[in-house]
């Protein structure tokens, strides 16, 4: 099990866990989890540490599979998606200066990725980077998973990490601003975090998608950071296909059908997004991404109307 000195337990407390016969507890008496019989579990060495006792989760100590079924979008699904899609340039763009900030931080880097159950398109230098050591969370076991926890209660000691990574996970929770939170409690001062989130984006994961946000509004819910980067992540036209793939989704009944039909209008929106202009982003991009280093202050709400520099 990687850095058992970082674990605290999801409790409000916040204790240390200690291990024992296998398994973690905690070292306050007063909490469900610090009997043997309440512990947490080790499965081929990762620790599920879910507390339906200590917290409010829709998540499952019991539950390590993943909660939607992928097996209809693993292939060929997201193959033809992603031969259409073509590179994530502009996650590729900004992954590469988040680990350059890094790099410039520090000699050897300890990052914490939220939702790590599969490797998010345009990340490839940031698990390559060998003077960066990766942990994965997400609320189910996959190879890139280290610790099984919900990201509302993230179960690592203050101020571990020099950055976060948080990529198409902020729709899938129920309170994105306490999950933002603890984002910042367990970076060090002046680390930095990373967030994709959609925009204009149909419901993905059924009953596990929760929320959208603009690009202002995306800003404000890391108003604890001071901003490097912000923008939308690909335009209108990419909006416009998931729109186009979900029509002929309800008119076929069929995900693969739908994916196979609609990808010439996806290759031509995707290749006319190139043209738009840039100001359309701010209304209606299909993601939106923030890059930002933890500060001190706080953003003031009237500082968010001048950053809108949109078409309206």
């Amino acid at each position: 099990m990687k850095n058992i000195d970082l674990l605290c337990c999801p409790c409000k407390q916040k204790s240390d866990l200690k291990m024992i016969n296998d398994s973690l507890v905690c070292t306050n008496a007063n909490c469900h989890h610090s009997k043997e019989t309440n512990c947490f579990r080790l499965i081929n060495g990762s620790p599920i540490i879910i507390s339906e006792v200590e917290c409010d989760t829709l998540c499952s100590a019991d539950k390590i599979d993943s909660y939607v079924d992928r097996s209809e979008s693993s292939f060929p699904v997201r193959a033809l998606r992603r031969i259409v899609s073509g590179k994530p340039k502009v996650t590729e763009d900004n992954c590469s200066e988040f680990v350059s900030l890094l790099r410039k931080a520090n000699k050897k880097s300890k990052v914490l990725i939220i939702g790590s159950g599969e490797i998010g398109n345009g990340t490839e230098q940031l698990y390559k980077s060998k003077d960066i050591e990766i942990l994965g969370t997400d609320i189910y076991l996959s190879n890139t998973v280290d610790y099984v926890s919900d990201a509302h209660f993230l179960p690592f000691k203050s101020q571990s990490f020099d950055g976060v990574w948080i990529q198409a996970v902020l729709e899938h929770v129920v309170d994105p601003h306490k999950v933002v939170s603890e984002i910042i409690r367990v970076l060090k001062e002046e680390a930095y975090v990373y967030a994709e989130t959609p925009f204009m984006q149909q419901v993905h994961e059924g009953p596990f998608d929760f929320q959208r946000f603009t690009l202002i509004g995306h800003r404000y819910l890391f108003k604890s950071f001071e901003l490097i980067k912000m923008g939308g992540n690909q335009g209108a036209g990419v909006a416009l296909s998931w729109s186009l793939r979900y029509f002929f989704w309800g008119l076929f009944r069929s995900r693969l059908l739908a994916t196979i039909v609609s990808m010439p209008f996806t290759i031509l929106l995707r290749f006319l997004d190139k043209f738009l202009d840039k100001s359309s982003l701010y209304d209606s991009s299909s993601g939106v991404f923030f890059l930002g280093k933890k500060t001190q202050s706080q953003l003031p709400q009237k500082d968010l109307i001048d950053l809108y520099k949109g078409m309206q």
